[in-house]
């Protein structure tokens, strides 16, 4: 949610006030989930937020509802609301799988307590691991071979193995992987089918 980083951005949540441009539009995110009354809220890392915005999560987890700029309730009593943060991951260099005691210091020096006792549960994930990358990329593979089934798809291990080291998975996780495989192996493909060519053999996402 970087893009509510900035106090003026409470607007892109609330709507604009009346006076201001935008207060006829509904394009803000209270807007969304009152035409969504059952949704489920992703808010991803959070801890990019303004602390006006943790400010109105924290009343929204308090009441179950908020009024918008135009007075109009919201109710979240039918939303369950996710929120992610790399809290934990910078100090530990292992994602969220630090102690429990560490990553509970650490939350609390960036969240007040009142607002983290307003949360449910708080899960810890652990870093992405190269077996994970590759079940990830070995999956996504098939799904193109499913994408292209009038293809006769043959792509190498190698392939595989470059796509891992492409991806830089220590510091972007499972990120890069759909625009590497995109750019270097879905693009060939297409390329091949211009030209009429129906057996595809990868064997390195590098140009030779």
């Amino acid at each position: 949610m970087s893009e509510f980083s900035d106090s003026s951005s409470i607007s892109k949540f609330t709507g604009s006030t009346a006076g201001y441009i935008g207060y006829d539009d509904n394009k803000y995110i209270l807007s969304k989930i009152k035409d969504n009354p059952n949704a489920v809220i992703i808010l991803d890392e959070i801890d990019k937020d303004h602390p006006k915005i943790i400010n109105l999560l924290y009343q929204i987890l308090e009441d179950g509802s908020i009024l918008d700029a135009k007075n109009n309730l919201i109710n979240f009593n039918n939303n369950i609301i996710i929120m992610t943060s790399n809290i934990g991951k910078s100090k530990t260099n292992i994602g969220f799988n630090s102690d429990n005691n560490a990553l509970s210091t650490e939350l609390k020096e960036f969240f007040n307590i009142a607002f983290l006792n307003r949360i449910d549960d708080i899960i810890k994930f652990n870093d992405l691991q190269e077996t994970d990358i590759e079940k990830i990329i070995k999956n996504k593979i098939k799904q193109l071979k499913n994408k292209f089934k009038d293809i006769d798809l043959t792509i190498s291990k190698n392939v595989i193995d470059e796509i891992i080291n492409e991806s830089n998975y220590h510091e972007f996780g499972a990120r890069k992987i759909d625009k590497i495989i995109k750019n270097h192996i879905e693009n060939i493909i297409i390329d091949n089918i211009i030209n009429n060519n129906n057996v595809v053999i990868i064997d390195s996402i590098f140009s030779k």
